[in-house]
């Protein structure tokens, strides 16, 4: 019996030992994280161990474990030195793995020189050594162009949802348990994108008070927390000076990005825009209404694989959408930072959104 085990034992390590090691390039915002989740979790599944290398200047090494990212490891490369690092590191990994926001010169090289083979989705502009550049189709969900790095068979008609889940490990918030005494579901809201750098995505502030007042009036049992960083302060406090309610809370700039994950993760709903927290709202099974102004629903938007669950909504269009990865419309401008007066944003009446929100919650039968 004793022989038996032992065998076990040693068929089991050297599994362990042959086991592809691949790196996984996380150099941009939550959002691009999470939906890089596919290829951490698919590779993982075919005994893969999986390398997180981090020199995003958004997120931490802490925040991606709190969130159990599926990664053996995590190598924060911004607290080390390149150079020692590549040096160190030649050969190391089997396979790395680069998604458009990661694809800059200075990644590809590294990547090059610490992997024996790299994919990257990047048109073709510079030769580099054992760089394999995948083509980025037009109008195919990130999730999926991302999950076929790892399997090419996969595509928008198999592709799973949970392969993105997340589960946080935190505790309830008090502000959840606070509120929850005076409503029985909870609606996450941030009201701007990108740390309220990027016009051609938020929806304006006087529309979201319009909108919230409506939601508030229509529904008693809801309670509202807007979430958002120091850049969004603002925005939070135009809306409280409108809306008097104990059943709207704002903690804008008043969380951790751990603790704002945690709110989120508590919460019932989620309406937002093309943000990282919209991301991360459908990494935590929650229902998403998204906000979408230039950015392209075909590329970001999870209504495509459950649109009972995920709800967009947006302007018909002849100049959208104007912001993506491949694809973009530039019948107006070339650049959606540009726009001369964002008009996919501000032709999106409240009274629209509230119409579509109401189909939403329909939907989703809460």
């Amino acid at each position: 019996m004793i022989n038996v085990y032992l065998l076990i034992f040693l068929i089991f390590a050297n599994t362990m030992k042959n086991k592809k090691e691949i790196a996984v390039f996380v150099s941009s915002g939550i959002g691009n994280a999470v939906m890089l989740v596919p290829v951490m979790r698919l590779a993982q599944k075919q005994w893969r161990r999986v390398t997180i290398i981090l020199n995003s200047p958004f997120i931490s090494p802490e925040f991606l474990k709190f969130n159990n990212f599926p990664a053996d490891e995590i190598i924060d490369l911004r607290k080390k030195n390149h150079f020692s690092f590549t040096i160190n590191n030649i050969n190391r990994f089997d396979e790395a793995y680069l998604d458009y926001s990661s694809s800059s010169i200075k990644n590809m090289f590294l990547a090059s020189f610490i992997s024996k083979k790299a994919f990257v989705y990047r048109k073709n502009k510079i030769q580099i050594p054992g760089i394999d550049f995948l083509p980025l189709l037009v109008n195919t969900h990130a999730t999926v162009l991302h999950a076929k790095m790892i399997n090419d068979s996969i595509n928008e008609e198999n592709f799973q949802l949970e392969l993105m889940q997340l589960k946080s490990h935190g505790r309830i918030p008090a502000i959840i348990k606070e509120i929850r005494n005076t409503a029985k579901k909870i609606i996450t809201i941030q009201m701007s994108s990108g740390n309220n750098k990027t016009k051609f995505k938020d929806w304006p502030v006087d529309y979201w008070i319009d909108f919230l007042n409506r939601l508030l009036l229509k529904y008693p049992d809801f309670g509202i927390i807007l979430l958002g960083d120091e850049n969004e302060v603002h925005l939070g406090n135009q809306v409280l000076k409108k809306i008097k309610n104990n059943r709207l809370i704002s903690m804008i700039g008043k969380t951790t990005l751990r603790e704002a994950g945690d709110i989120l993760y508590n919460s019932d709903l989620y309406i937002g825009l093309d943000s990282g927290f919209m991301h991360l709202a459908v990494a935590y099974d929650i229902p998403t209404l998204t906000i979408l102004g230039a950015s392209n629903e075909q590329f970001i938007g999870y209504h495509k694989f459950n649109p009972k669950k995920h709800f967009v909504i947006n302007k018909d269009l002849s100049c959208r959408p104007c912001h993506g990865w491949i694809g973009t419309n530039t019948s107006r401008v070339t650049n959606p930072y540009n726009c001369p007066d964002f008009k996919c944003l501000n032709d999106l009446l409240p009274e629209e959104v509230f119409n579509k929100f109401e189909d939403f919650i329909s939907n989703i039968s809460v």
